[in-house]
């Protein structure tokens, strides 16, 4: 178990150094973004540009729960304050949602007004360097966020990689818009990447949402986990009689255990404490997530 600790208290360490980095490096992205478009003439890369900003925002936001998540059980929250982290995401997550339906009603007033007009602004040359910088800075932080979360299991981290691929793949679209603005003088495309860069924005953000809702309302743990568990506990332990109910809940990134098992009732209380206490230490070595295993023992 005090392996177990340990890595929790890396785990917390490295979302707050990566996420404190993060938002650094957005504010000098949406800088560098926003500048870019507006000297650029990129609608764009302005767009994504207010999505960077908007990173900022949840970078901070998530910072703060990371850190307040990281608080050690108390009297008050005997179980811990992990779910502070998820209730960060979903904050996080919901500006990022408002900030792709910015990002759509200007990009669709601006094809609007193209379409009435016929007029639209051709990006300079300066709009590429900068989407082209964005680019490789966001897919380096996309590889590095995606690695930790991997490793950790860290569903704040998973959350930032797939912002960072996402913004890796938005700037990309603002990319191909500029170039086929300025090579082949079709200045309405710039407004139309910036349309499809909001619909992804909502899209991912969405998804990520939902995933984080699951864990603050006490979420059943993955039915591929529960029956590996089950086979592994009726395999390795034969003097079980049966598993009469095998219940899970997912709290933030833990998960808890409820089993009762039958054993022969003319065991003895110390020999089926035993047993069960074999069980809860043998689960919670195999599952990192697990925190803790409950059994109670019915006589069979």
């Amino acid at each position: 178990m005090e392996n177990k600790k340990g890595f929790y208290e890396n785990k917390f360490n490295v979302e707050k150094r990566i996420t404190f980095s993060t938002l650094i490096c957005n504010l000098f992205l949406a800088i560098g973004k926003l500048l870019g478009g507006i000297f650029g003439f990129s609608y764009a890369l302005i767009s994504d540009s207010i999505n960077s900003f908007g990173d900022i925002v949840t970078s901070f936001i998530t910072l703060i729960g990371t850190k307040m998540g990281s608080k050690k059980p108390d009297i008050d929250h005997p179980y811990g304050h992990q779910r502070l982290q998820s209730i960060s995401i979903v904050i996080f997550e919901m500006v990022v949602i408002f900030s792709g339906i910015l990002i759509v009603y200007q990009a669709i007033n601006d094809l609007v007004n193209y379409s009435s007009t016929g007029e639209g602004l051709i990006p300079k040359n300066i709009a590429l360097i900068f989407a082209g910088i964005a680019i490789s800075v966001k897919f380096v932080l996309f590889l590095f966020t995606n690695f930790y979360s991997r490793k950790y299991k860290s569903s704040v981290l998973k959350a930032a990689s797939f912002d960072h691929l996402f913004d890796t793949v938005g700037t990309l679209f603002s990319l191909i818009g500029i170039i086929f603005a300025i090579y082949f003088s079709i200045s309405w495309i710039d407004s139309a990447m910036s349309l499809i860069i909001g619909i992804l924005i909502i899209i991912v953000a969405i998804k990520v949402l939902k995933e984080n809702i699951d864990t603050l309302v006490d979420k059943a743990w993955d039915e591929k986990h529960i029956q590996e568990m089950r086979n592994y506990i009726i395999e390795k332990y034969s003097i079980i009689k049966s598993i009469d109910k095998l219940s899970t809940r997912v709290f933030a990134e833990q998960v808890y255990i409820d089993l009762e098992i039958s054993l022969d009732k003319n065991m003895t209380i110390e020999e089926s404490h035993k047993i069960a206490e074999s069980i809860e230490i043998d689960i919670e070595n195999r599952y990192l997530e697990v925190i803790h295993v409950n059994i109670h023992i019915n006589p069979s």
